[in-house]
């Protein structure tokens, strides 16, 4: 299966780093960049309905304008994809 690769860890975690201004001046653009990252982790079935529902929160904050508080579902999201990357492959 495929792993995620550090450049796409580093450019997620760059985004999110960059600043609370520019994080929070668009919550919606990291939306679809962590949606394909989710598609490409290989993460247990328990961990996707996590981040799903982390998404789904985020988005519906982003909506409403709480920017703060959908950017620490985002850097929660984050978090739980990249967490499997230092074990070993598992067969």
């Amino acid at each position: 299966m495929i792993k995620l690769s550090w450049l796409a860890v580093a450019g997620g975690a760059l985004w999110l780093v960059a600043g609370p201004a520019s994080a929070a001046e668009d919550c919606t653009e990291l939306l679809p960049e962590l949606e394909q990252m989710k598609q490409e982790a290989v993460i247990d079935e328990i961990t996707r309905e996590k981040v799903d529902s982390l998404l789904e929160d985020a988005a519906q904050l982003c909506e409403e304008g709480e920017r703060d508080e959908a950017d620490v579902k985002l850097a929660n999201v984050l978090e739980l994809l990249t967490s499997d990357l230092d074990e070993p492959e598992r067969d």
